[in-house]
């Protein structure tokens, strides 16, 4: 066996007081770095320098080949989705919370507050730590071969809301996309989630069945699975079941299968390792001798793992910091790797196989090792990747002298290749540099299991998501200089990639692996618009009976039933047509006969002009459409005009359908517009109760009646729908119970004659210097009333208010005597134009009689006026 050259000084004991520097004695890789070098001798007996991360010679370089994607197919879906275990309160309400369990069930148990809120922070805290790494936890999904010497193998895996069924799926490894067809079936349920599944791999020759060993919470127990070439689906037995009392009060922390399959063993939390015979049914106990290579029993941590040696009787023991091979036979270990002081820590360990090669993965590098030479790593590369306890390693044994390992972890659905092996010159060395694997679910979804299949020169990753979903992805050796074209498979999804190059990228996304394709839709779209037309031209024919008599007996006035709506021409002639039981909605996209091409003729004739009809109110709405669309017109020949400007531009590939279509399209769409322009009412806007109430007036005004009178609508009058229907009548009611404030804010909202009313905006600027309509009417009216003489005596000024009283008192005073008095004198002070104009805004407002004689504060009494001053009496006397 070669190795790298290592560094052999002795180190100088360093005080105690100081830090121990820790030193490798093996090549320790990383990017950009060289590692080792060495000289070799190549085959002109020259000597020359290699390195550690490049190939010896060129031809075993020539030979390597890079590992890639090929098919990928998603054998199962996911079933169920992720929930969190993170608390939503804080421990402080869960305290609270708890307390009032207490004192509510047990009332007799006093529990102060402050110990229940601190078993909470200690739960809170385990939980968190298990959230980032449980040493309990293994892959819930293995493989095992079938037996009727085919290409088809099972999957075991765990699925359900919690965990707790195994299911089988077969698997064709072939063709994948069979692999769906039957569906899984659910071969065992347990009581407790599963936390491990492991299954057996006897020898093909050996006749055997598999066994899977399932390790759930509560218990472990030893399944047997009969599958034969008569039997559709594989039956399990339960053979053994392994619990805490069973195990010395220990947990089962990992399993394995020994390599010929007759032994199961089982390792405990606590360090001990229980071995159980399939055949005998014996278990028994290996108790590890004390020793300073014995793994630290003592050390209280729970994480353990299990891997098998080089023969049947060794097994490789895994802790936080140190590897130990034991032997089953003397009941023997001894160490034969261990890591320095610091944070991390051992993260899984592989099987070792013939060539005596040992993977071992920690949170900061990959480590390979010959479990001839202990504590003498081959070679080791640092991945570079998060503190992730979770990491693990798989080997993909090619060749004797070729090996591949796949780095994976349960946290993400990164995969990272290193193709490290011995070259035939001894050295153990990296072929090319590490790179990553791209898939289409990305690189941050989480796995529960990752299991590799090796049949022959076949080789897939199979990965379990956390929503008990399979996906089988194919792994291929292809040269990176060719270009290949792989298969995408994906439940009965078929998709075909274009050739993508064999160089590997970073994460591709799936919208840059979409594939450009053209299609030609012309022969769909025709047979798709000829069977539209088609129905359209079989209905103007059925409909042409009907069309000419709404053209004979169009109604000469708007229907009186149903009351109290408005109609449309559309309408009306609807109503026509089906005998006064039609719709009474605006509908002029339904089959009706206003939809056919011929009732175009008629409105160019005249024949449905809405103004024949008689209508107590008939409104058009064409002057409001023309500020959407100023070319709208009521005479269908402008109309046609217009709409020609939207036809296809003249050109060979235009037919004359497509013309007939745009001719057809252009008048149905004029035909709509002309019957749905005018909006007709049979009944009057006027208010239903306008009567001569004089002297309901009269008596009203002489009365102090503090409530107003009932307000009385016009065309539009709310009903208590509740009321109608609990009252049973159809009709709606006449009066309502209105609130007194609705009534005096009603009592104000007269427009007077709704023909003549204008909207003002009076929050738009822009129309401030619009004249209000309303208002213009309204002092016409005022102006055509009948001069009368004022029956008020003039104002008369007191003579004692100064000059500047007189003239604010004066502009006072003008607007109201112009305004009350009807004689034509001029004023006498020319005031602005802004008193004018406030003036005349407020000529509505009547004035109410005062008893003060002026207005201010004073009421024009003089404020300037002294009083005489009194003498004071001189004198004593």
């Amino acid at each position: 066996m070669a190795f790298w050259p290592r560094d052999q000084r002795t180190i100088s004991s360093a005080p105690a007081d100081s830090v121990k520097k820790q030193s490798r004695n093996y090549p320790n890789l990383e990017q950009g770095l060289i590692g080792a070098a060495t000289l070799s001798e190549d085959r002109n007996k020259r000597l020359s320098w290699i390195f550690a991360s490049k190939t010896p010679n060129s031809v075993h370089k020539s030979s390597q080949t890079q590992l890639k994607f090929g098919k990928e197919v998603q054998i199962r879906p996911p079933t169920h989705c992720t929930t969190s275990d993170s608390p939503r309160t804080s421990a402080r309400q869960r305290a609270e919370q708890g307390a009032n369990f207490l004192r509510t069930y047990i009332p007799d148990v006093e529990i102060p507050e402050e110990l229940i809120r601190q078993q909470l922070i200690e739960d809170t805290t385990r939980s968190r730590e298990l959230r980032k790494f449980d040493p309990y936890l293994g892959s819930l999904i293995d493989v095992f071969e079938s037996r009727n010497k085919d290409d088809t193998i099972f999957a075991a895996f765990a699925a359900g809301e919690t965990n707790q069924e195994l299911r089988f799926t077969k698997i064709y490894c072939f063709d994948p996309s069979r692999s769906s067809q039957p569906p899984d079936n659910i071969m065992h349920t347990f009581s407790t989630p599963i936390q491990q599944i492991v299954s057996s791999d006897p020898p093909n020759n050996s006749g055997q069945d598999t066994n899977i060993a399932v390790r759930t919470y509560g218990s472990t127990k030893v399944l047997k699975v009969e599958c034969r070439s008569s039997i559709v689906r594989p039956t399990v037995k339960e053979s053994a079941t392994f619990t805490r009392k069973s195990l010395d009060n220990e947990t089962v922390v990992d399993m394995k299968y020994s390599s010929d399959g007759s032994n199961l063993m089982l390792m405990g939390d606590l360090g001990s390792v229980f071995a159980y015979n399939l055949f005998s049914d014996k278990q028994y106990k290996l108790s590890l001798p004390s020793g300073k290579d014995t793994p630290p029993a003592l050390d209280k941590g729970n994480f353990w793992r299990l891997s098998l040696g080089t023969t049947p009787s060794d097994f490789v023991i895994l802790s936080a910091k140190d590897v130990f091979c034991l032997d089953k036979r003397t009941n023997s270990s001894f160490n034969i790797f261990s890591l320095s002081k610091g944070k991390h820590v051992f993260t899984s360990v592989e099987d070792c196989h013939a060539n005596n090669v040992l993977s071992l993965c920690s949170t900061d590098q990959v480590i390979w090792l010959d479990v001839r030479f202990p504590r003498s790593p081959l070679f080791a590369y640092a991945h570079g990747r998060e503190y992730d306890q979770y990491l693990s390693t798989r080997t993909i044994h090619g060749s004797p002298c070729s090996q591949t390992t796949i780095l994976t972890s349960r946290s993400n659905s990164m995969v990272t290749i290193y193709d490290a092996s011995r070259s035939p010159s001894g050295l153990f060395s990296m072929n090319t540099v590490p790179y990553c694997l791209s898939s289409s679910r990305g690189m941050h979804q989480p796995h529960v299991g990752h299991q590799l299949i090796e049949k022959g020169n076949f080789t897939a990753l199979l990965l379990l998501s956390e929503g008990a979903g399979v996906t089988y992805n194919e792994l291929v050796f292809a040269n990176p200089q060719a270009e290949h074209e792989h298969e995408v498979n994906k439940v009965n999804i078929a998709m075909t990639t274009s050739s993508t190059n064999g160089i590997v990228l970073a994460d591709i996304s799936p919208l840059c692996r979409q594939e450009f394709s053209q299609v030609d839709l012309q022969a769909a779209y025709e047979d798709m618009f000829s069977k539209h037309f088609a129905g359209v031209t079989q209905a103007e024919e059925n409909g042409a009976d009907s069309v000419s008599q709404l053209e004979q007996y169009f109604p000469p006035c708007v229907p009186s039933k149903p009351t109290g709506h408005l109609f449309t021409t559309h309408e009306i002639a609807i109503l026509e047509g089906s005998n006064g039981d039609g719709p009474c909605e605006n509908n002029f996209l339904a089959d009706t006969p206003t939809n056919l091409k011929r009732a175009y003729r008629a409105l160019k004739e005249g024949k449905l002009s809405p103004q024949s009809m008689k209508a107590h109110r008939h409104v058009s709405l064409l002057p409001v459409l023309q500020k959407f669309d100023h070319h709208l017109s009521d005479d269908p020949a402008k109309m046609e005009e217009y709409l020609q400007t939207f036809n296809l531009s003249n050109g060979e590939e235009i037919s004359k359908q497509i013309r007939q279509y745009e001719e057809d399209a252009s008048q149905q769409l004029i035909l709509d517009l002309a019957l749905s322009f005018d909006v007709l009412s049979q009944e009057s806007p006027s208010k239903p109760g306008e009567l001569d109430h004089a002297l309901e007036v009269m008596t009203e005004a002489l009365s102090l009646g503090d409530e107003p009178p009932p307000v009385e609508f016009g065309f539009l009058k709310p009903f208590d729908k509740t009321a109608s229907v609990d009252d049973g009548n159809s009709d709606s009611p006449r009066g309502l119970d209105i609130p007194i404030g609705v009534r005096l804010l009603l009592q104000g909202w007269d427009t007077s004659d709704p023909e003549t009313f204008v909207y003002h905006d009076s929050y738009n600027a822009a129309n401030d210097a619009v004249p209000i309509k309303i208002k213009k009417s309204h002092s016409q009216s005022q102006s055509q009333v009948p001069v009368m003489n004022s029956q008020r005596p003039p104002v008369v000024l007191p003579s004692n208010v100064v000059g500047f009283s007189q003239l604010d008192i004066l502009r006072k005073v003008a607007p109201k005597v112009q305004a009350h008095s009807q004689t034509a004198f001029a004023p006498l002070f020319e005031l602005p134009d802004s008193t004018i104009a406030q003036s005349q805004v407020n000529e509505s407002q009547e004035y109410m009689t005062s008893t003060q004689i002026l207005p201010g504060p004073y009421g024009g009494r003089p404020t300037n006026v002294k009083k005489k001053a009194v003498k004071k009496r001189l004198g004593g006397f």
